[in-house]
């Protein structure tokens, strides 16, 4: 199901099973969630597709995304992004998906410059979505990373030197206050420098890897510190003092 966490004062709410009457979803099974401009909430879930609730009108609207995927059970929704033109990019197991301003219908992402991207990103798993300051959108996939600049996709993949990813296979992006793009995957994690446009593997001032390579979340808070969600629990690094604390 999907949780809300109101920090002050402290409240729970939920929606999952045993809200069938007022939420009648046909999948509690969560992959993704955001909110977006007008304050609905979006959720996608494992296999049926993507979910609108607006709870300040108490409605519910059901899209599928890939029609046979959706007839096989397998309508997974596993990463969403809203754009600055109000576009909600959807990241699913077999490729990325757009659903306009207007909310009104699922398009599948045509790229149509060159069919090996094309196909790339049609039989990929899309795991996150983020958009730079530049507009350059940014595609976590289950087989490399992908930059969708001015309309041209570029592809990134595992490197033999310092320059190259750790793994093909990335979970997450982020991006920090410097314009920073961080890349966890289930190699460790890197992090493109802005100015030099290089893929950089995070190493600390000691050489010491203390948190686990399989990173699967990254988040950046209020105070620059970068949050890594691993499968053996949460690290913070702090760049200031080059510090990772486990949770």
């Amino acid at each position: 199901g999907l949780f809300k966490v109101n920090a002050n004062p402290p409240v729970f709410s939920f929606i999952g099973e045993g809200d069938e009457r007022e939420w009648p979803m046909q999948s509690y099974n969560i992959r993704s969630v955001i909110t977006d401009r007008s304050g609905k909430v979006w959720a996608g879930t494992l296999n049926s597709g993507l979910y609108e609730i607006d709870r300040s009108r108490g409605t519910l609207r059901h899209f599928i995304v890939n029609h046979q995927a959706y007839r096989d059970r397998d309508d997974a929704v596993e990463s969403l992004y809203e754009d600055s033109l109000g576009n909600l990019w959807i990241g699913t197991n077999s490729g990325l998906y757009i659903l306009d301003q207007t909310r009104k219908s699922v398009r599948e992402f045509h790229y149509g410059y060159d069919m090996k991207f094309a196909t790339l990103l049609r039989n990929n798993r899309i795991n996150s979505i983020l958009a730079d300051s530049t507009g350059t959108m940014w595609l976590a996939t289950q087989f490399g990373l992908y930059a969708l600049r001015n309309g041209r996709m570029t592809s990134y993949f595992k490197g033999n030197d310092a320059d190259g990813l750790l793994s093909d296979e990335i979970n997450a992006l982020t991006i920090d206050m410097h314009g920073r793009i961080w890349i966890g995957s289930t190699g460790g994690v890197n992090y493109i420098d802005p100015k030099s446009g290089k893929i950089v593997a995070l190493e600390l001032n000691n050489g010491k890897k203390v948190f686990n390579e399989q990173v699967l979340s990254l988040t950046c808070d209020q105070v620059g510190r970068l949050l890594i969600g691993t499968r053996a629990g949460l690290n913070v690094l702090s760049f200031g003092e080059d510090a990772v604390i486990s949770l």
